[in-house]
């Protein structure tokens, strides 16, 4: 089957996001008109990018991509929350980080986030994006 794509970007993955982060609006309680747009952006722009990569790890069917990019882009603002708070565990304290990936502790690398030097609180800054 023959996949459209612009930069480089699929379509159909940009669609099915597209998708998903519009069904993820059912599952807030409060919500401005801007957080609405962007958990649809969100959604979007992490289907086009992340898909084709778990597409690579986890070579599937084209039905199963799309669906896969819509569950990432129902998933995109928690999916990047985390990767967020990872980030913030490794530079925090970078040894422990990596002492924790080697054991396979991933509770203890999402924890770890109080002791950000020069980085502003991302927990309490993705409550109030778009809340403006």
């Amino acid at each position: 089957m023959y996949s459209f794509e612009i930069f480089g970007i699929k379509i159909a993955n940009l669609i099915a996001g597209l998708c998903g982060g519009l069904v993820s609006l059912v599952f807030e309680k409060k919500l401005s008109f801007k957080r609405a747009l962007l958990l649809i952006f969100v959604g979007a722009i992490s289907s086009s990018y992340l898909t084709p990569i778990l597409q690579h790890w986890i070579d599937f069917s084209e039905p199963t991509e799309n669906a896969a990019a819509f569950l990432i882009g129902l998933m995109s603002m928690n999916i990047l929350g985390g990767l967020l708070r990872l980030a913030d565990s490794f530079e925090s304290n970078p040894a422990k980080f990596y002492k924790n990936v080697r054991e396979g502790n991933l509770e203890g690398m999402s924890k770890d986030t109080s002791n950000n030097h020069n980085t502003p609180n991302r927990k309490n800054n993705d409550d109030n994006i778009g809340s403006q």
